[in-house]
């Protein structure tokens, strides 16, 4: 009876293990793509309660249909927001589901208009939670996993910003913050568009999910 226990557990053991080894081997890079959404058309308008509530704006797999874009000024003024934040409503800042892990290229395409010679910085977060550094030390910051400042294309265009090779995990969410580098000392003006067709601002990316068959 003894070495029939021993057996019997063994065999579970391996059949555990294969079962375990297969659900790995099944499990596939997605291509996933979290589109910008906006509650209002002019997203200055829901600062006041972005910044009450701790809120940002949403991201999905949704693609936008609306027959006019939505659209929200990249905050450049005296004495500007904290920029040293894993996502901060009082800056462009969306926020949507993603589980799994992204490797890969990283690609963030916005709508824009923007001034001469504009620049604006793009900063990525997995699960972040808008925590943010200050002279009284830490309080929740996470470093982005990807952050470049890049070049707006003068008037109405298209600003587009790559990161190679990414690779981290996010337990539930993705967060995008954008601002302007060295507010408010750099006069750069930008203006992001999103939420409409033909403004489809979004982030596309290569995502093995954590479980199932989807990332988001």
């Amino acid at each position: 009876m003894k070495r029939f226990f021993v057996l019997f557990l063994a065999l579970g053991l391996i059949v555990g293990s294969i079962a375990t080894a297969d659900a790995k081997k099944k499990a596939k890079p997605v291509a996933t793509t979290l589109y910008l959404h906006g509650t209002s058309d002019v997203g200055e308008a829901d600062l006041p309660d972005n910044v009450s509530g701790g809120l940002f704006m949403a991201m999905d797999t949704t693609k936008p249909s609306a027959a006019t874009p939505k659209s929200m000024f990249v905050t450049n003024y005296i004495a500007g927001p904290n920029t040293t934040c894993s996502g901060n409503a009082l800056l462009p800042t969306w926020k949507g589901p993603l589980s799994g892990t992204v490797k890969g290229d990283l690609t963030i395409t916005l709508n824009t208009i923007g001034s001469p010679a504009a620049k604006m910085q793009v900063d990525v977060f997995p699960d972040g939670t808008g925590g943010c550094d200050s002279t009284v030390g830490s309080t929740g910051f996470v470093p982005p996993v990807a952050s470049a400042i890049v070049d707006v294309p003068p008037g109405p265009g298209v600003t587009e910003v790559k990161f190679e090779n990414v690779n981290f995990k996010a337990v539930g969410t993705l967060v995008m913050m954008l601002s302007i580098p060295g507010a408010p000392a750099n006069p750069y003006q930008v203006r992001v568009l999103y939420d409409g067709a033909g403004y489809e601002s979004n982030i596309a990316l290569s995502c093995t999910p954590a479980s199932g068959s989807k990332c988001s």
